[in-house]
Parts: structure tokens; C-alpha cells; sequence
């Protein structure tokens, strides 16, 4: 689904943290996070990526989690829902590009076993996704 200059895949779930939208893709009992469309154009090319949170750690919905940087600003990555982190991209820590080159499939971010049902019906799910992106459109004035 194309909203104004900006591509969302359907099949996933979005979250709106602070400095940065993000992507959720269950895959069994973990979700594949990774950010937006929309956030990798804004930052017009990330230069590197850090997960400040290993793979076992509990995290909390809202907690920073990661980082992300480009020539232009510097984001924190919010958890999208609470429960335990069991992987990071490597190949997206060694190499940031690939978040702009491909956010929605090899330029994934880390995953999370979710311990909350309830926080996952709270992400912007595929009926309220256009409407949802243009209120962010708008509010960035982008």
C-alpha cells in the first residue's frame, strides 16, 4: 500500500515510538521489528546501527532498545511491546545501509518474543493503516 510518497506493507503491524516508526511482523511466537518506509526516507540513509539490548534481555514497551544514526540525526529505537529480545541483524549492525536499501526485508532491526497479547492489539494494524500514515504525513509536514 503506497500513502503518499511512502510504502507500508500490509502484512505487518506499526508502532509510532517518540523519533521513529516502526514495523512488526509476527513469525511464530517473535516478531520481526524493523523500521518504516517513512522513517528511512526521513533520515535520508543511516550510517550506523546499535542494539543496546542483548538477545535474552527483557525490555518494556517504550524502553530504548537501540539506536539508529545517519548524517542528519540520531534516533533511539523504542520496543513496540513488552517482552524478550531473541535476536539482532548482524548484518544490519555491521552494515546500516541496508536499513535504507531494504527496511522491510533484509534491513530488519532485531526480534522480540512478546509477553503481552493485549500490547500487540494496540499496534496500527492493516484497516486503520492509511489513515494512521496521513495523520503522521501531516504532522511531520512531509
Amino acid at each position: 500500500m503506497k500513502v503518499g510518497d511512502y510504502e507500508l506493507k500490509e502484512d505487518r503491524a506499526y508502532y509510532a515510538g517518540e523519533s521513529v516508526h516502526l514495523w512488526v511482523k509476527m513469525e511464530g511466537g517473535s516478531a520481526r521489528v524493523g523500521v518504516d518506509d517513512f522513517t528511512q526516507k526521513l533520515s535520508r540513509g543511516f550510517t550506523f546501527f546499535f542494539v543496546q539490548k542483548k538477545e535474552g534481555d527483557e525490555v518494556k514497551k517504550g524502553e530504548n532498545i537501540a539506536s539508529l544514526e545517519s548524517a542528519k540525526m540520531v534516533l533511539g529505537i523504542e520496543s513496540p511491546f513488552t517482552g524478550r529480545i531473541t535476536a539482532a541483524n548482524k548484518k544490519a549492525e555491521s552494515d546500516a545501509s541496508i536499513i535504507n536499501k531494504d527496511p522491510y526485508g533484509e534491513g530488519w532491526l532485531f526480534e522480540i518474543s512478546p509477553s503481552s497479547e493485549e500490547e500487540l492489539k494496540q499496534l496500527v494494524q492493516k484497516e486503520k493503516l492509511k489513515d494512521w500514515m496521513e495523520t503522521e504525513i501531516k504532522k511531520y509536514g512531509v
